[in-house]
């Protein structure tokens, strides 16, 4: 049925314009657009048909010459799948696996429900944003910004949050490799974080909820914490320092020979991990029992759907797995071909995230249900990093009432941040100074499968699943960072691209060198006070989602075409498939109106619901005591920096543009906020294109595409074009002529010669065109024109040939009930009666002698069609035929009768002859 659709389309356009003649051929192919075709197949295959929801998609523009040069110099990927695997290490980290896990097991599979319902929504749709913007432009997030340099202050924003991010979410995994370590390491059934450090006086139960958090705290982060009051810098610890070491050097490793290292590197990392995650999912699932309840328990299904504090934890979870590592998304899809297969991957990268999210939920919530429902029931309660007393969560029965937590999980108020959770009392009022913050990292890698594996111990299970789980989450931090820091090498990159992409390899080097230092401090005692200090001011999003909402508002509202929505959507669509009626539509919606409502949204409430104005209270009797003034302020600049970069670096753009910019004023403007690229080859104007005008300019947006066939102008049309052409040029005559009368003479000559010459060029006749009398003579009837001509002749003689009138007499006129003389219905006269009154209206007004006695009260039509043809009116033998004056010519062609001469004219007259007369005297 679809091959059929062209020629039933074809058929039924025969039949409707068989009286039609044929189309024009087409133009010419341009020189430029001329290409191999074996380089454009691909681009033939995609999408160059309409869609019936949205409108018309355009076809996808091929690559110029220079675009060629410049994406292959940034390389492209040689394996085929190493950019979706390098895709799902922006999407799944450790973070995100921690997170959920934890919102999984605590609300069950209402959070899941709705995370699912936002990320179709919002969260897949900026997922894909990204990875298309990144293919179709070819570019980072900071070079993508040639296509309107004015905004390059978002792509150095979006850089630095990944930069932050970057330097605080590699220091986790060197914890990572301390409990992979001592995953290992048994004694009696018992882990590390289950052995008792001394003399223990206290039962297994009660034993659990002090070493595990004594663990972390003592073992992982080497921390002293018998102090009391405010920590100190202290020392740096060797072992994670050491940790953080090996980290590094692997990210040099990975990205120190660019994309072909990298390429290979992902491919280990990433399958490794996702193999290692479902295998121990798998097996803790298996042995969970009770399982069930998280999709049957419908009271707290009723009360975590309904409510919106998991809305809100929905919400910016989702934005954290889509759109978090935005920039790193872009750097990944901008080394593919232009023809590459991109539905395929984000296809594929959403559908592993979705189902590694899932099992990570369903993990959560077995280890939540085995610590509540085995021998001992534990309440979890909640917990705090900055002293041993407020580390402790698990809360062995009989024990609780002393801890500061205990409480169910309804009336907790969680806020998600990257590596983190805060979860406090949502009905405690924080008024003054506050000790406790609610922050842990990793909750489930640093308190929920510790304690497990404490409670259950080695018989229970296997420390080799221990060390599957660990090495997953270790993989999975690693990728996460691969991922990161090529985009921040990337735009280091790009700063000179011509000079340093030679020197990638000590880039990188440097780089990584970079972030280690940085990085180095957390390895201290107030490491994980730095850690929640950078994860509060860069984990609060609604700055980040800030810049991804100017991003959007630059590039679909400014810069427009070829970057539109309806073009950039056009890679994900190929072939006419069923995707073309959905896919691109949705998309093209979400991007333009759905999503900028939601980001701004989804910024002011986790402003508003999470606290976060607190760090712009600058007081010192109130807010966090662990943070002072400097702090907050510190922090508060931390927010403010980089939406105040985009007007920032906007400003320096405008001034170096405006003053060392190409061609005039408009131009430099037009290149600073939307420079010209070719639509076709989507590819900058060069000199050559310019000169020959051989490219489709971007200042014109795309429209429907033109009929096949259009048919010539009719004979009615194309005369009225000529009349109304003869008439512009007689106005411009007149109008000459009368400059000429009021200028020299010698200047009247000058100029008649230089318009003489600029005719001559031009082409233009140099015979004046007619007047509009003569004008219209010749549109006329032959007998008509006769006639008029004779009249004309016959009033037009000179005074002393014509004999004197006697005065005439005022005819009896029967008047109406107003006072207005009677008058009979006009005759038809037809065009010749128009005609003859423009005509008549030319005259002027002393060209005729007083009048010598009146006309008959009524003149018959014959009388009318004679003063018509002749001039004159033949009288009774009692009186001789006498000339007609203007004023009575004009009310015969009005009303066919002259009774009552003068009678009271009616509104259009009054103005017809004000305006006859105004020209009379303005001539």
């Amino acid at each position: 049925m679809r091959t059929c659709r062209p020629a039933l389309l074809t058929a039924l356009r025969m039949s409707v314009s068989f009286d039609t003649p044929p189309p024009p051929p087409l133009p010419a192919p341009s020189p430029i657009a001329d290409r191999p075709a074996a380089s454009s197949s691909r681009a033939n295959r995609l999408l160059s048909r309409g869609s019936s929801f949205l409108g018309v998609y355009q076809t996808v523009p091929e690559l110029s010459d220079q675009e060629e040069t410049r994406r292959a110099a940034r390389g492209f990927w040689q394996h085929n799948y190493s950019s979706p695997l390098a895709c799902l290490s922006c999407t799944i980290g450790l973070g995100a696996i921690c997170r959920f896990a934890l919102f999984g097991g605590t609300y069950g599979v209402a959070f899941v429900i709705q995370f699912f319902i936002l990320s179709l929504l919002v969260g897949m749709p900026l997922m894909t944003l990204h990875m298309t913007m990144g293919q179709y432009i070819g570019s980072g997030i900071v070079d993508m910004w040639r296509i309107s340099p004015i905004f390059k202050g978002i792509g150095l924003a979006a850089v630095l949050a990944e930069l932050i991010l970057g330097v605080y979410t590699v220091v986790p995994i060197s914890w990572m490799l301390v409990y992979l370590r001592d995953s290992f390491v048994s004694s009696y059934d018992r882990y590390k974080w289950a052995a008792c450090p001394g003399n223990c006086s206290v039962g297994y139960a009660e034993l659990v909820t002090y070493t595990v958090p004594q663990y972390f705290n003592q073992r992982v982060l080497q921390r002293n914490m018998s102090g009391t009051g405010l920590p100190e810098v202290g020392y740096l610890g060797f072992e994670i320092s050491f940790n953080l070491a090996v980290t590094w050097i692997l990210v040099y490793l990975s990205l120190g020979r660019g994309l072909r290292s990298y390429g290979k590197v992902v491919y280990a990392i990433v399958l490794l991990a996702m193999v290692s995650f479902f295998t121990v999912c798998i097996q803790l699932l298996s042995w969970t029992e009770g399982l069930n309840e998280f999709f049957t328990d419908k009271v707290l299904f009723d009360n975590v759907f309904w409510s919106t504090v998991p809305w809100v934890v929905a919400a910016r979870e989702t934005f954290m797995i889509w759109g978090l590592h935005g920039a790193a998304l872009m750097a990944v899809t901008s080394h593919n071909k232009f023809n590459h297969n991109l539905r395929r991957d984000t296809t594929l990268v959403a559908f592993v995230t979705l189902v590694v999210l899932f099992l990570s939920a369903l993990f959560g919530y077995a280890c939540l249900h085995a610590l509540r429902v085995g021998d001992i029931g534990y309440i979890i309660g909640s917990s705090s990093f900055e002293t041993e007393q407020r580390s402790r969560f698990l809360i062995a029965p009989g024990i609780g009432s002393s801890h500061s937590g205990g409480t169910p999980p309804e009336v907790k108020h969680y806020t998600n941040l990257v590596s983190g959770v805060i979860i406090k009392l949502s009905a405690a009022s924080e008024e003054g100074t506050v000790w406790s913050s609610g922050y842990q990292v990793h909750r489930l890698a640093t308190e929920l499968f510790p304690s497990l594996l404490a409670v259950v111990g080695g018989s229970g299970i296997s420390s080799f699943w221990a060390l599957v789980f660990y090495l997953a989450l270790l993989l999975f931090g690693v990728g996460q960072q691969l991922a990161i820091w090529r985009a921040v090498v990337e735009a280091v990159i790009s700063v000179c691209p011509a000079k340093m992409r030679s020197w990638e390899l000590t880039t990188t080097f440097i780089v990584c060198v970079t972030g280690f230092g940085l990085s180095l401090p957390l390895m201290t005692e107030i490491g994980i006070h730095i850690i929640y200090f950078l994860d509060y001011c860069v984990g609060c999003l609604w700055w980040l989602v800030v810049i991804y909402v100017l991003e959007l508002f630059a590039v679909f509202y400014i810069r427009g075409t070829p970057f539109a929505s309806t073009q950039v959507v056009t890679i994900l669509i190929a072939n006419n498939g069923c995707m073309t009626n959905w896919a691109g539509p949705f998309l093209s919606f979400v991007w333009h109106v759905l999503m900028p409502m939601a980001l701004l949204v989804l910024s002011v409430v986790s402003f508003r619901t999470g606290g976060f104005d607190a760090i712009f209270t600058w007081e010192e009797s109130s807010g966090y005591g662990y943070w002072g003034l400097w702090v907050r302020q510190l922090g508060s600049m931390l927010m403010m920096f980089p939406i105040l970069l985009v007007p920032i670096v906007g400003l320096v753009q405008a001034i170096r543009f405006v003053r060392s910019g190409e061609g005039d004023l408009y131009d430099r403007v037009q290149s600073l906020y939307r420079p010209e690229y070719n639509e076709a080859m989507l590819g900058r104007v060069t000199a050559e294109e310019e000169e020959e005008h051989t490219v489709q300019r971007t200042r014109t947006r795309y429209t429907d595409p033109p009929p096949k066939y259009t048919p010539p102008p009719s004979y009615s049309t194309a005369t009225g074009a000529r009349l109304a052409k003869m008439l512009r040029q007689s106005m411009r005559r007149s109008m000459r002529a009368v400059r000429q009368l009021a200028a020299p003479a010698e200047r009247a000559e000058e100029g008649a010669a230089a318009r003489a010459s600029s005719a001559a060029e031009r082409g233009v006749p140099s015979d004046p065109p007619p007047s509009y009398a003569s004008l219209l003579m010749e549109q006329m009837p032959a007998p008509l024109r006769r006639s008029l001509r004779r009249f004309g002749s016959s009033i037009r003689r000179p005074a002393a040939e014509r004999a004197p009138p006697p005065p005439p007499a005022a005819p009896p006129a029967v008047l109406t009930e107003e006072g207005y003389p009677r008058r009979p219905p006009a005759p038809p006269l037809g065009h010749q009666r128009s005609f003859s009154l423009g005509l008549l209206r030319q005259l002027p007004a002393d060209s005729v002698p007083p009048v010598s006695r009146s006309l008959p009260r009524d003149l018959t039509p014959e009388q009318v069609r004679e003063v018509l043809r002749t001039g004159r009116l033949s009288l009774p033998e009692s009186a001789a035929p006498r000339q007609l004056t203007p004023d009575e010519v004009r009310q015969v062609l009005r009303g066919g009768t002259t009774r009552g001469l003068p009678r009271p004219a009616s509104r259009a007259e009054s103005l017809i002859d004000a305006t006859l007369e105004e020209e009379t005297t303005d001539a």
